[in-house]
């Protein structure tokens, strides 16, 4: 933890707060309630204070992790992802996207709105693992179909049903397909009714990619995301965003956790901290 980590008095409530990990083990302590002037309250180890200019998330490069130049890039990169995130809340995006996470999706609204954002923004196709019922799959195709270049969008569900009080699905093939035409990106997303891992879907996937670079990796399906990663890594552009779900929270966290720490350990991924409720947001670094 940071030598020195000054923390406000913000509510502890599901998805108030998140703790963004450095790669030098210091501990960014962020509301997102708070407004963006006193977002983040912390001080680097190896710093006396945060820089007072923050630079755009595409331009900050961090290429020696444990540098106190790299810690001040990927801090400015935190700070401007959620500069934008604040400027999301109370935009049209935000009520367009409310109406697909109250039909379709249990993800909290700022991990449907960094979805879009990504899905616009960063270079590259998106391939999603475990969609449920679509409400992910929806604000990345909004995102994508409102980017500068066209992207494909890869998402695997192996389908069955799931009872649960937020939203339950006694055919999830059968919603997903219906979620996505009812919002019109049914055209936008090749969706492939399989595991991730089998012999026969792992092809599929990368027959759909069509030699393309994954800029945005989303899971939300099992607890072992590092099996996945290890079938799809190569696919992943260097920087690319990854989202993986349950990071926090259910019973099924608690090895997820373990193998994201383990991939931010050995470089592989780069944290940007949690958001909503628990969804870890970060980059992948190739080897």
């Amino acid at each position: 933890m940071a030598e020195r980590c000054a923390r406000f008095p913000f509510s502890t409530r599901g998805g108030d707060v998140g703790f963004l990990p450095l790669a030098n083990q210091d501990l960014i302590l962020f509301s997102r309630r708070a407004s963006f002037s006193t977002a983040i309250n912390a001080t680097l180890s190896r710093h006396d204070s945060l820089p007072h200019r923050t630079a755009p998330v595409e331009s900050a490069v961090v290429t020696q992790p444990n540098s106190a130049l790299s810690a001040s890039a990927h801090v400015n990169q935190v700070l401007e992802l959620l500069r934008k995130l604040m400027e999301y809340r109370s935009s049209d995006v935000r009520l367009r996207l409310e109406k697909v996470g109250q039909a379709a999706s249990m993800l909290h609204m700022d991990v449907l709105l960094l979805i879009y954002h990504f899905a616009r923004f960063s270079p590259g196709n998106v391939l999603e693992i475990g969609p449920y019922v679509g409400g992910s799959t929806i604000a990345a195709a909004y995102g994508a179909r409102e980017s500068s270049v066209p992207k494909k969008i890869v998402s695997i569900e192996a389908g069955g049903k799931l009872k649960h009080f937020r939203l339950s699905s006694s055919h999830i093939i059968k919603d997903l397909k219906k979620n996505l035409a009812r919002f019109g990106v049914a055209e936008d997303v090749t969706l492939i009714n399989g595991r991730s891992f089998d012999e026969a879907t792992i092809p599929e996937v990368r027959q759909a990619m069509d030699g393309g670079e994954v800029g945005l990796f989303i899971f939300d399906a099992d607890n072992n995301v590092r099996r996945d990663l290890d079938c799809y890594g190569d696919l992943l552009a260097d920087r690319c965003w990854v989202i993986i779900d349950d990071y926090l929270g259910p019973a099924k966290a608690a090895p997820i956790r373990a193998q994201v720490d383990a991939l931010v350990s050995e470089g592989r991924l780069l944290p940007f901290g949690y958001y909503g409720w628990g969804t870890w947001v970060g980059q992948w670094q190739r080897a």
